[in-house]
């Protein structure tokens, strides 16, 4: 279909929606709104575009919704999600539950990290492994966490329930490391 003189069609404006290095991002909206569907292809768009750079990405997911491909045993991570109605599967992406993993998913080629915490739970370890990937950033490696629940990381009062969370976005800049809220 042509595009009139000054427009862009919808592929164009997608081509040209993607997160830079060392941004920050906030998604916000209703209920059903699309955020993490616009996250997910913002990491999908960020690990494409920074590839030859060794770009890595890690989504924290409390909720959750989004389903890894693999399982730190080399198997398939299908089973986990046998029950899930919804949620799309992150291509090329690893399931882990202990920050010592992280080393051996990016030794076995895999840049996408997918830690979940279901229905909240479990953020210490999810910040534990935040930690992990903050302490192996370097400046020159493009790194990209996605926060996927952020309100899951603050109590009621909206104090951090774990300074790293709060380290992210103010310091992981300098580091090589992104955040998408």
């Amino acid at each position: 279909m042509p595009v009139a003189s000054g427009t862009l069609s919808a592929e164009q404006l997608w081509s040209r929606l993607s997160l830079r290095r060392n941004d920050r991002a906030l998604l916000t909206g209703g209920t059903r709104s699309g955020k993490s569907t616009l996250g997910d292809y913002l990491g999908a768009s960020f690990t494409t575009q920074y590839r030859s750079s060794g770009a890595r990405r890690m989504i924290l997911d409390t909720k959750p919704r989004f389903k890894a491909q693999w399982r730190m045993s080399g198997r398939t991570a299908k089973k986990v999600y046998k029950n899930w109605g919804h949620g799309a599967y992150v291509p090329d992406s690893i399931l882990i539950d202990d920050p010592a993993d992280l080393r051996a998913a990016w030794a076995t080629g895999h840049r996408t990290v997918i830690v979940q915490a279901p229905y909240g739970g479990a953020i210490g370890l999810q910040c534990a492994c935040l930690q992990a990937f903050l302490n192996d950033s370097r400046y020159t490696r493009p790194q990209l966490v996605h926060v996927d629940e952020a309100l899951d990381f603050f109590h009621g009062n909206g104090m951090a329930k774990n300074d790293v969370i709060v380290k992210l976005p103010r310091a992981g800049a300098e580091r090589g490391t992104g955040s998408l809220f």
